[in-house]
């Protein structure tokens, strides 16, 4: 194994985690989902120092990769709002067992959603929030429920940026996140999902709605081999699903969807499917500490979605960026569609960056035309036009 190429496996790993055993709900009234993508495994490292050396030491630590809605709802509860109890056990739990909480995801999707003069302010109050939390006086939290300043901790975080107010602190990690991240590579992984939406959509509802969902499923995998030119995995087993009409509420368009809707849909699906993605972006070949990420979401669908399938491995080389390798999960599959589809399928994902934007080139152009022919299929009747009329 060449120094910086490296695998984080997962599904072979003899570890159990010490982190999470699976997925878990918190609340009733508005569940919390706290999503584990490994299994309930630990990770193992396998890389030049481990081959040479036979052992290899470091740290580990575990995050809640928090969604907007998430974010927004901290926000308000460190304002001093009440929220449902699937927020407030959440946040119990996070401060006993001690886990670190981030705001990464907002920071990318609000970063390539809006200008900078929106993102900015939105992001640094909704950092401040979450560094109040941070430095809050826990088992006062944990006996009472109400948010008071540590006056340690707080020192802590001026000390560490070497400013005066917490504002400032959130203002220097939120600008320093704005300098750091290629807005032009996220655009590109989001826009890879959206065509790959798009497509699944019309090659099931319009394209061959008489097939088998093998060869719909066949026809798709085609299509991001040779036409996306880029291998999404989880994008590839939400299709096998779809074709199966077992998706769910997961890319609910029909012929009668107006169109905006169902682009809304599409985008707001292709993030979804991109939080899910985040966590393996995180591993690393020579790391003194990890961060093993789990997301945090009241969305439903999307812990149902993260059912579907497991992250077998996360290979990484130099000059390939990562791979990772997941695994379907088949077992609600007809078993005439089942017996049609290799067994133990394993998806090896197209190399993903979110730093080189060389890793991810989408081909120029896609994107529109698939949009056009979804507002054909929708109907989408324009003022003074035909439903179905192309823009």
């Amino acid at each position: 194994m060449n120094s910086g190429t490296f695998s984080w496996e997962v599904h072979h790993s003899p570890y159990p985690s010490q982190f999470l055993k699976g997925t878990q709900q918190f609340g009733k009234t508005l569940p919390l989902y706290l999503i584990d993508q490994f299994e309930g495994k630990r990770p193992a490292l396998l890389n030049s120092e481990f081959l040479s050396r036979g052992e290899i030491q470091f740290g580990m630590y575990p995050s809640a990769l928090l969604d907007s809605n998430i974010l927004d709802a901290i926000d308000k509860r460190v304002s001093g709002r009440s929220e449902p109890d699937g927020l407030e056990s959440f946040l119990r739990f996070v401060t006993e067992k001690r886990w670190d909480f981030s705001p990464m995801f907002y920071y990318l999707e609000h970063f390539a959603k809006s200008s900078i003069g929106d993102f900015l302010p939105n992001a640094i109050r909704r950092t401040e929030s979450l560094l109040r939390l941070h430095s809050m006086d826990e088992s006062h939290f944990l006996k009472t429920g109400e948010i008071v300043q540590n006056p340690e901790a707080v020192s802590h975080y001026l000390n560490e940026a070497g400013v005066g107010t917490l504002s400032e602190v959130a203002e220097h990690r939120v600008t320093s996140f704005a300098n750091t991240y290629d807005r032009n590579a996220l655009v590109a992984m989001i826009e890879a999902t959206q065509i790959a939406l798009i497509k699944m959509v019309l090659v099931h509802k319009c394209e061959r709605p008489k097939s088998s969902a093998a060869r719909k499923y066949e026809e798709f995998i085609r299509f991001l081999r040779q036409d996306l030119g880029i291998m999404l995995a989880r994008e590839a087993h939400l299709a096998l699903h779809y074709f199966c009409d077992r998706a769910g509420k997961l890319l609910g368009i029909q012929s009668n969807t107006p169109f905006e809707k169902a682009l809304a849909t599409v985008r707001s699906t292709a993030w979804d499917i991109f939080l899910l993605r985040f966590p393996e972006i995180l591993f690393t070949e020579s790391p003194e500490e990890v961060c093993i990420a789990y997301v945090a979401t009241q969305e439903k669908r999307l812990q149902e979605l993260a059912r579907l399938f497991t992250i077998e491995r996360i290979h990484s080389s130099s000059s390939g960026g990562f791979t990772p390798h997941v695994s379907y999960d088949l077992s609600s599959m007809p078993e005439s569609v089942v017996a049609e589809i290799p067994k133990g399928i394993v998806i090896q994902q197209s190399p993903i960056s979110l730093t080189n934007r060389k890793t991810l080139s989408v081909p120029t152009g896609l994107l529109d035309a698939l949009e056009r022919e979804l507002r054909r299929f929708c109907n989408d009747a324009q003022p003074g036009g035909q439903p179905g009329a192309a823009q």
